[in-house]
């Protein structure tokens, strides 16, 4: 019964340790944020690949570990319009692993994006949430670097976008 009762308050205690260095390290992060998010209208593309097949994909994770919690959320089969992209201050498309682009059409992109663009050529959007095995202290510096592109892509006025991938062929 006692080590019952340690192992409940070892649980118990571990849990909240968690949970306040979550809170701290997103309140942080969010706090650091060189914009306000809610100043803005966001829309995500998530090409529905690997990592990203349930509700909790690497972008849609991305944005919510920065702290933004408004977006709308387009995938290959909600395609993104043109509306879309009148509507909204930044198009963010999520890493391409084995996922589709068939909802993003390269003559839309071309004739409503009309800001700064910012192709990584990597998946920062997954190293983010999920860490990077070779180098796991890096991963703040990632979030760093996401909301830093962010903040340049909406700084530029007009509709900018950001693509987390190096498969740009579509474009």
């Amino acid at each position: 019964m006692l080590n019952l009762i340690k192992s409940s308050k070892i649980n118990f205690l571990s849990i909240c340790l968690t949970a306040l260095f979550s809170i701290v390290f997103v309140q942080t992060l969010f706090a650091s944020l060189p914009f306000d998010p809610n100043k803005y209208t966001f829309l995500v593309y998530t090409p529905r690949g690997d990592y990203q097949s349930d509700s909790n994909g690497s972008i849609e994770q991305t944005m919510h570990d920065l702290g933004i919690r408004s977006y709308d959320l387009r995938d290959p089969a909600h395609p993104v319009t043109p509306t879309d992209l009148e509507t909204h201050d930044i198009l963010i498309i999520g890493w391409n692993k084995n996922g589709s682009n068939n909802g993003l059409h390269s003559d839309d992109l071309a004739a409503y994006i009309n800001g700064r663009v910012i192709l990584t050529g990597h998946d920062a959007d997954f190293h983010f949430p999920y860490g990077d095995k070779w180098a796991p202290e890096k991963c703040e510096n990632i979030g760093k670097f996401i909301a830093n592109a962010i903040d340049y892509v909406l700084d530029g006025g007009g509709t900018g976008m950001i693509a987390f991938h190096s498969t740009f062929s579509y474009l």
